[in-house]
């Protein structure tokens, strides 16, 4: 009856030890989403001006159209408004992409050279292939027109972005940077009281940002999530291609028209 008794005190005070060690992690463990408070909407009002501030920036992304997986590496000029990518897929030679806000020009990269290189060695008038950006029938047009939005010469209206219904998601870390995940408001509009509430699953765009405001990830909903990364130019330590000349033959192609 006493080793009963003894066995049944040891059973609760490892019960006991349980819950409270339960109730520690539960204590302990990551916040939950919300609405942004005033400091995290401080911080997101920077990440767009941040990349302005930078003045160009690369990344890497891939988006699967018409049953053709892309892969897209480039960088985008925010000062300029500027984009330039190597696009590759299984079925098609590489192509370099040059994009603004009104149209984008296609010209071939059959050697797969970088960047930087088929730029300094192609011609200022070279033939190429242009057309309208039209981001409402395409959705590699609808990314391209995202990427050059990404950068703005000043920092948004934090209060604004409180009211529009910007949500603060999770913290995480990503390629060694710890970053904030916001998801973006649903539009510019405050919220009317009628509206339905912001939740991460009604989500179109979500951002990654450090305790400075830069931004290193950003997925966007096109049918599947399609997700931008900015770390690589860390990585591979690239230098960016000339804008310059970039811009000389974007000009080139408007006055030919």
């Amino acid at each position: 009856m006493q080793n009963q008794f003894q066995f049944t005190k040891r059973f609760i005070s490892l019960s006991l030890l349980l819950v409270l060690f339960l109730s520690a992690c539960a204590g302990g463990s990551t916040p939950k989403w919300h609405p942004v408070t005033t400091e995290e909407s401080q911080l997101f009002a920077l990440s767009r001006f941040k990349n302005f501030e930078a003045g160009a920036r690369q990344f890497s992304t891939e988006i699967n159209i018409k049953q053709q997986e892309l892969i897209i590496d480039g960088w985008v000029n925010y000062e300029e408004m500027l984009g330039v990518a190597n696009v590759k897929g299984k079925d098609f030679a590489p192509q370099i992409i040059l994009w603004d806000g009104s149209k984008v020009s296609l010209y071939k990269n059959e050697n797969n050279i970088s960047l930087k290189a088929y730029i300094d060695r192609i011609p200022i008038n070279t033939q190429t292939i242009s057309r309208p950006i039209n981001p409402s029938a395409s959705l590699l047009d609808t990314l391209l027109v995202t990427l050059l939005q990404l950068g703005i010469d000043r920092p948004e209206n934090p209060l604004l972005l409180q009211q529009t219904g910007t949500l603060w998601l999770k913290e995480e870390v990503d390629n060694g940077k710890k970053i904030q995940i916001f998801a973006g408001p649903p539009s510019g509009e405050p919220l009317k009281p009628e509206d339905s509430a912001p939740t991460p699953e009604k989500a179109l765009v979500k951002y990654g940002i450090d305790v400075d405001g830069m931004m290193w990830r950003v997925e966007i909903l096109l049918q599947k999530w399609v997700i931008i990364n900015f770390n690589i130019a860390e990585k591979k330590k690239t230098k960016s291609p000339d804008f310059v000349k970039i811009k000389e033959m974007m000009d080139v192609e408007n006055n030919e028209k």
